[in-house]
């Protein structure tokens, strides 16, 4: 399956970016948490400007879905942190703004410092030390977030008092359509109920440094893709769950004999003839997820497919 991208990072892949910049302004010195200390010249106002790459959509129906959670446009917060220093930035209107200031005093004007921005988790998951960020997924589809990352070293003097950082997006994305072969759908009626994709690994840790993925580990999760009704046909159909953010990893296929614990896809059927039946088939699910790219995923419900048993669905 040929995979297409949604979003380059930034210094691999130069697009516009996304609208006019959006300027950060501090807030007092009273309330700063830089480490300038008492006595010290007056501390500097920290300015930012945000932006991204636009995000390069697998396919113009999904646009205006959960996608949008996946650009700048519809951030109202993120946070950044210069060693323990942590800022928090709002929204308010057009307008960003945070309490704190430039690290370092205004004999520190040339002096590069480095700064570290994330959004989509809580900063009490971003580990100071490191520098990497220990994120779950959730394992409610409608309930995840897309976790988009930052980094700017700048002194005060580079560009009067503003650090530029432009968001990458770090998770693995999916995006999923069924449909039912010619040869399934003879002389049936065939209704997907449910669709689940199972064991896979939830958490993980994303370094800032080399701009990767490891420490996999955790317990693995099932996401629900959809539970409402759906009637086949041979035109592929979207799943409603919009996009599936995860971690990147290479998933190993489920098998009945030989990988119990691999991913695979549970679909939910009623199928209906002269009489109907409700089955379950299932479908090993090997993939590497890759950092970066939405990967479309599609179900073909044919006559091939088989349950967790190995039994067939259409016999």
């Amino acid at each position: 399956m040929k995979k297409k991208s949604f979003y380059r990072l930034a210094r691999l892949f130069p697009l516009p970016l996304l609208a006019a910049s959006l300027l950060v302004a501090s807030c007092s010195s009273d309330d700063s948490n830089s480490p300038a200390g008492e006595g010290s010249s007056p501390q500097r106002p920290i300015y930012i400007e945000v932006a991204e790459n636009p995000m390069q959509s697998a396919s113009a129906s999904r646009e205006g879905s959960r996608g949008a959670e996946m650009t700048t446009s519809g951030l109202k917060e993120f946070y950044m942190y210069h060693d323990a220093d942590d800022y928090h930035v709002t929204k308010s209107g057009s307008v960003w703004t945070t309490v704190g200031s430039w690290p370092g005093t205004s004999e520190d004007n040339n002096t590069k410092y480095t700064f570290y921005a994330f959004a989509g988790t809580s900063k009490e998951n971003y580990i100071t030390a490191s520098q990497y960020i220990n994120f779950t997924v959730d394992e409610l589809a409608s309930e995840q977030k897309d976790l988009i990352v930052a980094q700017a070293t700048a002194s005060h003097n580079d560009h009067n008092g503003k650090v530029y950082f432009t968001f990458d997006h770090v998770c693995a994305a999916l995006t999923f359509n069924i449909r039912v072969s010619a040869k399934a759908a003879e002389k049936r009626t065939v209704v997907v109920n449910k669709v689940e994709l199972c064991n896979v690994p939830n958490n993980g840790k994303y370094y800032f440094s080399s701009d990767s993925w490891s420490g996999l580990g955790g317990e693995t999760s099932s996401y629900t893709l959809t539970n409402s009704n759906i009637t086949l046909t041979e035109s592929a159909q979207d799943l409603p769950c919009g996009y599936l953010f995860l971690i990147p990893q290479t998933l190993t296929a489920w098998d009945k004999d030989t990988n119990t614990s691999g991913a695979y896809i549970d679909i939910t059927l009623t199928i209906n003839n002269d009489s109907e039946t409700k089955t379950t088939a299932r479908i090993p699910f090997g993939l590497t997820l890759e950092q970066g790219w939405v990967q479309p995923i599609d179900l073909n419900i044919g006559t091939a497919i088989t349950d967790a048993k190995g039994a067939k669905i259409f016999k």
